[in-house]
């Protein structure tokens, strides 16, 4: 008898310590995983602030290329505009030492007709001059 009592003790002392083993476990269980969710929460905040540092980031570095971009843009309109009133100035010069050259070629060419004409009118008077000195000649002999 002595041996089943304690084999009844030995069988309580067993389910106990298994008991208290379970709820062990079972307590371990629940702060483990306490103990995860506070991590993922503290990992998804931490990511989540990084999210948002990085979009300042983006958002900043994209507002300065934005700035730089449109000086460069007033810089070169401000280039191209200089460069179409200086082709202008040049356009209207070259203009004025065509016009200055026709004019000069005009007045050349009108000063040979006229040298011309004085040329051929004198010949002519010459032509004249001659075929009346003939012409009294024969009419005299």
């Amino acid at each position: 008898m002595t041996s089943s009592i304690n084999q009844v003790q030995l069988n309580q002392f067993r389910e106990t310590e298994a008991r208290r083993q379970n709820e062990k476990m079972q307590e371990l269980k629940t702060e483990n995983e306490k103990e995860y969710r506070n991590e993922v929460q503290k990992n998804e905040k931490m990511l989540a602030r990084m999210r948002q540092d990085y979009e300042r980031k983006e958002e900043k570095l994209e507002r300065q290329t934005e700035r730089k971009l449109i000086g460069l843009r007033r810089s070169q309109d401000k280039k191209v505009q200089e460069e179409k009133t200086r082709l202008n100035q040049e356009l209207t010069n070259i203009k004025e030492v065509h016009n200055d050259q026709v004019a000069e070629i005009r007045k050349g060419q009108m000063n040979e007709i006229s040298e011309l004409r004085d040329s051929h009118r004198n010949t002519l008077e010459n032509a004249r001059d001659k075929f009346l000195q003939e012409k009294a000649k024969w009419e005299s002999a």
